[in-house]
């Protein structure tokens, strides 16, 4: 009886991986990439009546912002496998810092777009 009981005693007992850190990741992940882009929907409005334009022209400011988020996902990935992530993540701060100063500065539609897209994330 007591054999058996060391033969159980000696293996190693391996837990089994929660699953629920990764699926609140991603469910919180999720939630912040979506109000991401609905915020920028409830300001096309104000950019309408700041551009003197219509919904067509403003509409690609979301497409290419989108776009913008759906590419940097692997990109992202890519390089912080590549540089590793702490070296990444630090120069990745920099770049909407750069960009954020000329969404002001540009009174028409077509740079403001560009620069809004550029600083997606």
């Amino acid at each position: 009886m007591s054999a058996g009981l060391t033969e159980k005693l000696s293996k190693p007992i391996i837990a089994k991986p929660s699953f629920w850190p990764a699926l609140a990741t991603l469910f919180f992940g999720s939630f912040v990439g979506m109000y991401h882009v609905v915020s920028l929907n409830v300001s096309l409005p104000g950019f309408i009546g700041i551009f003197h334009t219509d919904l067509g022209k403003v509409q690609w400011i979301i497409t290419g912002f989108s776009l913008a988020c759906g590419v940097i996902a692997p990109a992202s990935g890519y390089a912080g496998d590549r540089f590793g992530v702490s070296y990444f993540a630090w120069r990745a701060l920099r770049l909407p810092r750069c960009s954020a100063p000329s969404l002001g500065i540009f009174t028409r539609l077509s740079p403001s777009a560009f620069c809004r897209v550029y600083s997606a994330d």
